[in-house]
């Protein structure tokens, strides 16, 4: 059976144009539990508290992108609920949607559909690092 060679690139014709995606992705940041955490804890506390959950969700990053690469899908689904948990507590709602999607692709086995979630939740990550360490450096 010969294949229809139509459907394929004629090496006489130029290539097509390559498409580049550039993604941006906007942060949803809850305020309202931002300046409740700073009500109740102070500035000082408050921002003790926001570093060292950046810290565990840069670290938790670096976990679950290994995990995936080992293919150990059980695992991404388990560090995506904590980044999830850790997303929430300082107001990083779009984060921890993100991290929900992984876990749920995770889950239903979709390799390819957990590759784009967890690309995305890099992208919002690295988003909100860049952002709230800008807005620290920025603040009086």
């Amino acid at each position: 059976m010969q294949r229809d060679r139509r459907r394929y690139h004629d090496p006489a014709m130029p290539p097509p144009p390559v498409t580049r995606l550039s993604p941006v992705e906007s942060l949803r940041i809850d305020n309202d539990l931002v300046e409740g955490l700073y009500a109740d804890l102070g500035r000082e506390a408050a921002d003790l508290v926001v570093c060292r959950a950046l810290e565990d969700l840069a670290n938790r990053m670096n976990r679950i992108e290994a995990e995936h690469r080992a293919c150990a899908f059980d695992l991404v689904q388990k560090e995506a609920r904590r980044i999830m948990a850790v997303a929430q507590q300082i107001g990083l709602t779009e984060i921890a949607n993100a991290a929900s999607a992984v876990r749920h692709c995770a889950q239903a086995g979709q390799t390819i559909a957990t590759v784009a979630t967890l690309a995305r939740l890099r992208r919002l990550n690295d988003r909100a690092m860049t952002e709230i360490w800008a807005g620290r450096d920025a603040a009086p």
